[in-house]
């Protein structure tokens, strides 16, 4: 049954159970459901409505019970505002329901279903309500997270800024018995936002803002190139409680990790893996430990922006992995380092360089020293995942390499064929057409523009009697 608890001050430490429990003693009778457990409520005007998890029997998918009430006590079962029988999609049985509007218009629907035959993993649906039922603008339910199975049970709510907060769990990899001599299992994911994408079905995932309260001992690195074949490229930082940010210039590159986790003699570690060439994003745990635990390489489908950066932050917490891609997906993991392996390093599996145009790193400190003042708002969000390979300038065919772009304070330029001629001129322009800069560039040169505006400006590069034209993006530094 399901009952309630009434808070006995604003600690919410303290809690009395109602007289009237159970308010629903159990599943409408006639159910021919499996389980019936994590209800869910919100309320529409006057009305409350509440959701519980469930599933019909001999395959007949996820539902969803539903129940009206005006005072929480005397509740109404009313029909299921949504249900799916799609359980190769969907799942057999719907656990931790959470619905409730995502904007003016427009809910969200989130579940963590069980499967027959595969282990649960959190999906949702985007879509409208109209007071008794839930239509999804796709049939086909998306992934919560970037790779399947490894985050359940997202709580959401908002946060004292009103942005849509939530905490997941990430679940154990480790074998049953490991986890019995521990003495615990399962832990919390750190506190994500979310957002909807220009589309109106694809949600959006960020470390949320607060997290850089926890930074102490900033290591930072600029314009370092990543040749292919070598490794230990980072030796200026390690860590197994860290929070780490890479910003990459990558055109040309086909595969490159990032590795975390790591010892000295790269026999254990894990790596974040980057395909550009099968459009894949996703972790490689081989080798990432030596107890008894899941060993997979997995990834999906990401399409890369191929003429822009890739931002990347990754949370490191002893076992617990997340990453945060191009401000749009999260994927997390478990894994069980052992000691010694806290080395972070990039490897380049192309024959084009990585550009590591900027590597900072910062150790976490305990929660009872966490500043309570710094709050890192996120911005310059994209407004949508990348749905195929974009030739922004068609670069390909250009003479010149400019990176990055969007830029925070200076531009790389790069001729990729020697000409005659050992230099070139270049003229800025502002998004009026007015000439804001003008000089000479060598086969490989940095211009400053640290004292310029934010904006859109047009970079036009006059060489061997030809000019290119690219449009760049000025954007705040990274904080």
């Amino acid at each position: 049954g399901i009952g309630i608890a009434y808070p006995m001050d604003a600690s919410l430490n303290d809690w009395v159970l109602s007289a009237d429990n159970p308010v629903i003693p159990a599943a409408p009778a006639n159910a021919n459901h499996l389980d019936f457990r994590d209800p869910y409520v919100w309320k529409e005007g006057d009305t409350y409505y509440m959701v519980v998890g469930s599933g019909i029997r001999n395959n007949g998918g996820g539902t969803l019970f539903t129940y009206t009430s005006s005072d929480l006590i005397d509740w109404v079962n009313v029909p299921a505002i949504y249900s799916n029988e799609n359980v190769s999609q969907a799942g057999t049985f719907w656990e931790m329901p959470y619905f409730n509007k995502i904007n003016e218009e427009d809910y969200l629907l989130v579940v963590t279903p069980q499967f027959n035959a595969k282990p649960a993993e959190t999906i949702y649906l985007i879509g409208a309500f109209d007071g008794s039922s839930f239509t999804p603008f796709e049939n086909e339910p998306k992934r919560f997270e970037h790779l399947t199975r490894h985050l359940l049970s997202p709580a959401i709510g908002l946060d004292e800024a009103n942005r849509l907060t939530y905490t997941g769990i990430i679940p154990e990899d480790r074998a049953v018995a490991l986890q019995v001599k521990s003495g615990w299992r399962h832990t919390f994911s750190l506190p994500r936002v979310f957002r909807v994408l220009e589309d109106g079905k694809t949600l959006g995932h960020l470390p949320h803002p607060n997290l850089c309260r926890a930074r102490k001992n900033e290591v930072s690195v600029v314009n370092r190139t990543i040749q292919t074949g070598t490794s230990f490229n980072i030796p200026e930082y390690q860590g197994i409680q860290s929070e780490l940010y890479f910003k990459l210039y990558t055109f040309g590159v086909e595969k490159f990790n990032i590795q975390v986790f790591k010892n000295e003699a790269s026999t254990q570690l894990t790596s974040i893996t980057f395909d550009k060439v099968q459009n894949k994003l996703g972790i490689n745990r081989v080798l990432s430990s030596t107890a008894q635990t899941v060993e997979n390489n997995r990834s999906a489908p990401y399409y890369f922006n191929p003429n822009d950066t890739i931002e990347v932050r990754v949370f490191l917490d002893h076992s617990v992995l997340e990453i945060f891609v191009d401000k749009v997906v999260v994927m997390s993991a478990r894994v069980y380092p052992s000691r010694g392996s806290e080395l972070i390093d990039i490897i380049n599996d192309s024959t084009s360089p990585i550009e590591l145009l900027e590597f900072k790193a910062w150790d976490i400190v305990d929660k009872e020293v966490v500043s309570d003042i710094e709050v890192c708002e996120i911005t310059h969000l994209p407004d949508n995942l990348y749905t195929t390979i974009k030739e922004i300038n068609k670069e390909t065919e250009k003479l010149h390499r400019v990176f990055p772009n969007p830029f925070e304070e200076k531009i790389n330029i790069q001729f990729k064929h020697r000409g005659k001629d050992t230099s070139g001129s270049y003229f800025l322009y502002d998004v009026l057409g007015q000439a804001v800069l003008a000089g000479r560039y060598e086969d490989t040169s940095i211009i400053s523009l640290k004292d310029f505006p934010e904006g859109i400006y047009f970079l036009s590069l006059f060489r061997n009697q030809q000019t290119e034209l690219f449009k760049l993006n000025k954007r705040r530094p990274f904080r």
